[in-house]
């Protein structure tokens, strides 16, 4: 996980840091594309489309 350590979700609220986690992700699935990890990219998505639900 890209924010593993780095945000308190329970301080940011009961809305805001389930989002702040999804942004991350998706800011780390993009960042992973680039490099040419496919296979991680679609891995960090599909748990940032898991924690949005």
């Amino acid at each position: 996980m890209p924010h593993f350590g780095l945000m308190d979700e329970d301080a940011l609220g009961p809305v805001e840091g389930p989002l702040m986690r999804v942004k991350l992700h998706i800011r780390g699935a993009i960042r992973r594309l680039r490099q040419g990890k496919t296979s991680l990219a679609i891995i960090t998505l599909y748990d940032a489309l898991v924690s949005a639900l």
